[in-house]
């Protein structure tokens, strides 16, 4: 009962194929303007993270300490040992690390649509570890 596929069939099977991938695509686009998270796909809110990098011994100021948040958003202490970091709004992790210094936890904050908040209570404290 099988007969070869005609010039028609082969329109039919193409028509067929092209609205199905208009289909997911239009399943797909849905999809992301429903999504909870919308800055995830396109346009982010930022809000700032600062903070003070100390030394854990001498309390005093790590200038060039290097802080990042993610692997995109990253800066150096100025000689105060103060950083401040425009970054995406939500759940961060900040890293600090420096030459000559353990490396520390990474510091959970809440970073909240054009709001500055603090990484650490007052200063972030590193410890030495003795070698340059």
């Amino acid at each position: 009962m099988d007969r070869p596929l005609t010039s028609a069939d082969r329109s039919l099977a193409r028509r067929i194929r092209a609205f199905s991938a208009l289909g997911a695509f239009v399943l797909c686009a849905t999809t992301l303007a429903r999504c909870a998270t919308p800055g995830a796909i396109g346009v982010q809110d930022f809000g700032t993270v600062q903070g003070r990098v100390v030394d854990g011994k001498s309390n005093q100021p790590i200038s060039g300490a290097l802080v990042n948040v993610g692997s995109l958003y990253t800066v150096r202490t100025d000689p105060s040992g103060v950083f401040q970091l425009r970054v995406p709004t939500g759940d961060q992790l900040v890293m600090v690390q420096a030459n000559g210094y353990a490396q520390l936890a990474p510091i959970a904050v809440l970073v909240v649509k054009d709001m500055t908040v603090n990484a650490g209570d007052s200063a972030i404290t590193l410890q030495s570890t003795g070698n340059p």
